[in-house]
């Protein structure tokens, strides 16, 4: 892939992840655990990277079929309380639902479940009648978040709850279950002490669960992993990593950033959540003086989009914008696709044939747009959906 000398001019606001750092987690939701300290953990670079098994760089198969491109697909976006469904590319968006006072969505497989009030909600924007699924999870104070497993057979809710005995933060996070099946939510694991988490891999809904927690500091060195059947913690995974952390599809692969005091460079680690010790499989060197944010893998897992901004950390105030770049694992190249100032700006999703990046941006007169990125070609296509919402996904 070559993308130097491509660009397209984006100022643009993409919203940065939430901050991450480490907490301790209860093996199971009846467990009470004591916290851990809270002191900034001690980070340093793992050895280095080892290569990535060759299966998971090689071509695709020339039998197997080819990803549709995004014309053949329905691009979903949500707007204040209302999907739209246009073409590939958003034109034509139609009203397909009305969420009301929705406090999260998650799109899988052209199936939105959402969270109203009390109640969860399962809707096909194919066509069906939204159904009432389950009860939320009790005593939440945010979300919940949801997010489907693996199989799409169940979805994880992720929900904040008070807790006098979490010193730190005041309070715990729930994570349980709702399986599409029964449409039954049951607790599964809770994490002591924690402000928030990030779900890595779900593979169903009595598989395995891996999890960053954070608590009070932008840093965590661990990623942990539950037995969903059990909700026992069955090992905890040594990483480091600050700011954000995204997996890839299938939450085989995960990204973060980690400022190394040594060199004076933040970087760009990949680890392998697929082996028990999650080694490191690549490492990006940024240049001195900057940080990347809004990590946004392709469908494949074989790149990795980026805003390349001024600073040693993401977490440590916003600099000033330095481009959208996109890093090919399998090369080992990374280079910029487009021109971004804002360090707001950045990449959203990409196309699900894994050759364009969408991204959004706002100018200076505070207007947004949303923009798709061609890797291959440079050129940048405006695409026609109403800068304040939120794209979802594409639908078949």
């Amino acid at each position: 892939m070559n993308l130097k000398h491509r660009s397209c001019v984006l100022l643009a606001a993409l919203a940065l992840a939430a901050l991450l750092a480490g907490c301790t987690a209860a093996p199971a939701p009846t467990t009470a655990v004591p916290p851990l300290a809270t002191a900034t953990p001690s980070l340093a670079l793992p050895p280095s990277p080892t290569p990535l098994p060759t299966q998971a760089v090689a071509p695709t198969p020339a039998s197997a079929a080819p990803t549709p491109l995004p014309g053949g697909e329905s691009l979903a976006a949500l707007r204040e309380d209302v999907v739209l469904l246009g073409d590939g590319w958003g034109a034509g968006a139609q009203q397909v639902l009305s969420l009301g006072s929705a406090s999260s969505v998650a799109l899988r497989d052209g199936r939105l479940a959402y969270v109203v009030g009390r109640s969860m909600l399962l809707a096909d924007l194919r066509g069906a009648v939204p159904q009432r699924l389950s009860d939320a999870p009790p005593a939440f104070l945010l979300g919940p978040d949801l997010v489907w497993t693996e199989d799409g057979e169940a979805l994880l809710t992720v929900a904040d709850r008070e807790d006098a005995a979490a010193a730190a933060t005041g309070r715990n996070i729930d994570i349980g279950v709702v399986t599409l099946a029964d449409g039954t939510w049951r607790p599964g694991i809770t994490l002591a002490d924690c402000s928030g988490a990030t779900i890595l891999r779900a593979e169903r809904a009595r598989g395995p669960l891996f999890v960053v927690a954070w608590g009070l500091e932008p840093a965590f060195t661990k990623v942990l992993r539950y037995d969903l059947a059990s909700g026992s913690l069955i090992a905890a995974l040594p990483i480091a990593g600050q700011g954000e952390i995204a997996p890839s599809a299938g939450g085989r692969l995960a990204a973060t950033t980690l400022f190394d005091t040594g060199t004076g460079l933040t970087s760009i680690l990949v680890y392998d959540l697929t082996l028990d010790a999650a080694p490191l499989r690549a490492q990006l060197p940024l240049p001195a003086g900057s940080c990347a944010a809004g990590l946004t893998w392709s469908p494949d897992g074989r790149r990795l989009s980026y805003l390349l901004r001024e600073g040693s950390s993401p977490t440590v105030g916003p600099g000033r914008g330095l481009g959208i770049w996109v890093w090919d694992l399998e090369t080992g190249e990374a280079a910029k696709l487009a021109d971004a100032e804002d360090a707001g700006a950045g990449p959203v999703i990409w196309t699900p044939d894994g050759r364009h990046v969408i991204c959004r941006q706002v100018d200076a007169a505070g207007a947004g747009a949303y923009y798709a990125c061609d890797i291959d070609g440079g050129s940048a296509r405006l695409l026609p959906l109403d800068p304040t919402s939120r794209v979802l996904g594409w639908v078949k």
